[in-house]
């Protein structure tokens, strides 16, 4: 800053004396002097303001530095937050692109995974359906279907429960499969259930068409009186048989009749329960469906045998039990234990529990027994043999028979001409007939030509209560024989007052 000067001025026209003008040139030094004086502590001052001053600016602009170097951190900070925050989101966003990339991948792997399977099992049901080996590997109800019909396959393995219903669903759906499609075959149910519903094969057979059918290790549920399974005679009458087996193996079945196979033979191998009902709860979706159990017998056949050391329970809902055709012959192999209940009366097998148009063989140890119930007043008969047919009762083994009713029709065991019946040596034939009301049928009778005989050691009981003129023992016509010699018992008893 400039410094300003202040001059006193002196007037020309005024003479001053020498003195005086030096006073007053040294009051004006002075003067000036002080004047210099002031103007510097001013300056000082003014100079200490305007340092203060600029410290002050210096100051302001450092604390307005300070303060936007603050600013711009915060806003630095927060820009840095942003940023992680932005990088903290877009890592997300990654994670989760990735995650649904992911979860995507692991859907289309699935999806790939279950399209292969589904491929694989319709390439590989495919291949086994036409496999050299033969062998048919079936987990659903169209594998079984197609295995039926193809004619390289001879053994149908089953792997898992199903139901036909998608092939019959009516009560009654006939599939009738021409000769050249007949051949032996075995179907392995491996424990598992298949509901037949209304579903029936039938397998035409013949002389150049022969075939053994093989049912084994199944449940089975069915609707349809024909049976899941038949062989038929295609060339000839009903009951000529002679070509067609069907042997069951350890088969428990619910439902209508087992089979209508009276062209065929039927073989019982293992343990079977045989089980007919009007009604029943589907395994595979829980539904119930009706059946055409009612008049039925658990089985229709030519020749019945029941293999050595097997166990045969069967059920009908209001019809006899067997009925063998043609001649028909049934054997209970040794050991072999039978069990029929038949309520009622009426139904298949003319109304009798058993119907033999051949001959009843019960070989040694094994037992046969008969349960006949009243389902209201009447019951029916047990064994009907026709004309030249015959029971045979071996050694050690039963014959047991239980009546519990008013019995109608016909004896509760009733030999047509020319029929015989033999109890062997230490065998039994055991007959209860109970709570018979006013019945006036016999216990057993002849109509005429009859063989009776009671071996050695061998028991025969048979006891019979009621009201009714009857008796126990009956054989009309001539020429029939009825003889026992050293029985170890024979126990007739007649229980009431019209004998």
């Amino acid at each position: 800053m400039k410094k300003k000067r202040y001059l006193h001025p002196i007037r020309s026209k005024k003479k001053m004396k020498h003195y005086g003008r030096i006073l007053l040139l040294l009051s004006m030094i002075l003067l000036f002097v002080q004047q210099l004086n002031v103007l510097g502590i001013f300056n000082n001052i003014e100079t200490k303001a305007q340092e203060e001053s600029d410290d002050q600016i210096v100051a302001l602009e450092e604390r307005e530095e300070s303060d936007d170097q603050a600013v711009a951190l915060e806003a630095q900070e927060e820009s840095d937050d942003q940023i992680v925050e932005i990088e903290a989101q877009e890592e997300n966003d990654n994670q989760i692109v990735e995650t649904e990339e992911q979860e995507e991948s692991d859907n289309q792997i699935v999806t790939t995974e279950e399209t292969i399977n589904e491929a694989q099992v319709a390439e590989e049901s495919t291949q086994l359906l036409n496999a050299e080996d033969g062998v048919a590997e079936v987990y659903h109800a169209d594998d079984y279907y197609n295995a039926l019909l193809n004619t390289s396959i001879h053994t149908i393995n089953i792997h898992a429960d199903f139901s036909m219903k998608a092939y019959g669903d009516a009560l009654e759906v006939w599939n009738d499969l021409a000769p050249r499609y007949s051949r032996d075959l075995v179907i392995n149910g491996n424990g598992h259930t298949i509901d037949f519903a209304g579903f029936m094969i039938c397998y035409d057979v013949g002389s150049n068409y022969p075939m053994t059918l093989t049912v084994k290790d199944l449940t089975a549920y069915g609707r349809n009186y024909w049976g899941p399974w038949r062989i038929r005679n295609y060339a000839s009458a009903a009951g000529s048989g002679g070509y067609g087996t069907i042997r069951f193996e350890n088969v428990q079945y619910y439902g209508a009749q087992l089979t209508c196979s009276w062209d065929a033979d039927l073989v019982f191998v293992g343990d079977n329960f045989i089980e007919q009902m009007t009604s029943y709860v589907s395994p595979i979706d829980g539904k119930t469906y009706s059946t055409q159990a009612n008049n039925q017998a658990n089985l229709e056949s030519v020749n019945l045998t029941i293999e050595a050391g097997a166990r045969y329970v069967g059920k009908t809902v209001n019809s006899g039990g067997w009925h063998l055709r043609n001649g028909g012959v049934v054997t209970i192999n040794e050991d072999a234990v039978v069990e029929l209940y038949s309520p009622g009366t009426g139904g298949e097998a003319n109304g009798n529990t058993v119907l033999v148009e051949g001959d009843l063989t019960i070989k040694d140890g094994a037992q046969f027994h008969i349960y006949n119930e009243a389902l209201t007043t009447n019951v029916r008969p047990a064994i009907q043999v026709r004309s030249g047919g015959s029971v045979f009762i071996s050694n050690k083994a039963q014959l047991n028979i239980d009546i519990n009713g008013n019995l109608t029709n016909r004896a509760a065991i009733y030999l047509s001409p020319s029929a015989s019946f033999i109890v062997e040596d230490e065998a039994e034939l055991n007959m209860t007939l109970r709570n018979q009301g006013s019945s006036s049928y016999d216990a057993i009778y002849g109509e005429g030509r009859n063989t009776f005989i009671v071996g050695k050691n061998a028991v025969f009981d048979v006891a019979v209560d009621g009201t009714g003129v009857r008796e126990v023992i009956q054989f009309a016509g001539n020429n029939n024989v009825f003889q026992f010699a050293d029985a170890k018992r024979v126990n007739l008893q007649l229980n009431n007052t019209n004998a």
